[in-house]
C-alpha cells in the first residue's frame, strides 16, 4: 500500500494541475462605467427639474396659518414637525405632529372611475400626540389619529411632574384606548374636546398636514437638485 507521504505527493500534483483551470473561472468584478454614472446622475437631475417646473405651473400654493381658534401654529420649512399650543382653564395644551408618521392614504377603491380617483388624490393620514399639562406639572398624553374628520384615541397615559419627555417612553404606561369602557372612552374624548380638540380642529389639522406635506415636498425637490449639482 502507498505510504501517507506518497499520497500527499499525488494530491499535491493534482491540485497543481487543476489550479490554472480554477483560476481561469474566477472573474474580476466589472468596473462601472463612469459615463453611465454621469448619465444616470443627469437623468435624475433632469427629472427633478421637470417636476419642479410642473409644480410651478400646475401646483397650488400652500400656506400654513399662524393660529387657529386659540392655538398658535408653528413649523419650520425643512423640518417634519408641526406644533400647536394653547392654554385652557389653566391647562397647557400642546399638539405635536410629525408628518413622517402620517402615512399617505390611498384613494377610495369604491370610486366609480379612474377619473374620480385622479380627482381624489392620496392625502396624509393625520397622526398626532396631544399633551395636556395641569398646573401641578402632571401631563396627560393622548396618542391619536384622525379618520374621516373624526378624532380616534389610540392610547392614553399620565406623566408625573418632573419626568423628562425623553424618559416618558420607558417610565409611563400608555393604556390602549380601544379596550376602555365606552363611557370612559367618551369621557376622555369629551375632555379633549373641552381643551379645544373639536371637530373643527380636526378638519383644520387635516388641511395643515396636507399643506405641510406639499411644502416639504417642494423643499425635497430643491434639496435633490442641490445634492446633484
Amino acid at each position: 500500500a502507498p505510504s501517507n507521504f506518497a499520497m500527499l505527493r499525488v494530491l499535491s500534483t493534482v491540485r497543481s494541475a487543476l489550479a490554472p483551470s480554477i483560476r481561469s473561472t474566477i472573474t474580476t468584478p466589472r468596473a462601472l462605467s463612469r459615463v453611465a454614472i454621469l448619465h444616470d446622475r443627469q437623468r435624475l437631475l433632469t427629472s427633478l427639474q421637470e417636476e419642479v417646473a410642473d409644480e410651478k405651473e400646475n401646483g397650488t400654493a400652500a400656506e400654513i396659518p399662524e393660529s387657529f381658534e386659540g392655538f398658535s401654529v408653528s413649523h419650520s420649512l425643512g423640518s417634519p414637525l408641526i406644533t400647536l399650543q394653547s392654554e385652557t382653564d389653566g391647562d397647557k395644551v400642546v399638539v405635536r405632529i410629525n408628518i413622517n408618521e402620517c402615512p399617505m392614504e390611498e384613494f377610495d377603491e369604491n370610486l366609480e372611475s379612474a377619473e374620480d380617483a385622479d380627482e381624489s388624490p392620496a392625502s396624509p393620514a393625520p397622526q398626532l400626540s396631544i399633551d395636556v399639562m395641569n398646573s401641578a406639572g402632571m401631563t396627560m398624553t393622548a396618542e391619536c389619529n384622525i379618520t374621516h374628520g373624526d378624532l380616534v384615541i389610540n392610547r392614553v397615559g399620565y406623566t408625573p411632574a418632573g419626568v423628562a419627555a425623553s424618559e416618558a417612553h420607558d417610565t409611563v404606561y400608555m393604556n390602549e384606548a380601544a379596550y376602555l369602557d365606552d363611557g370612559l372612552y367618551d369621557s376622555v374624548s369629551s375632555f379633549l374636546e373641552e381643551k379645544g380638540v373639536t371637530d373643527e380642529f380636526c378638519n383644520f389639522v387635516e388641511g395643515v398636514i396636507a399643506d405641510k406635506e406639499y411644502l416639504e415636498y417642494l423643499k425635497w425637490l430643491q434639496q435633490g437638485q442641490e445634492f446633484l449639482k
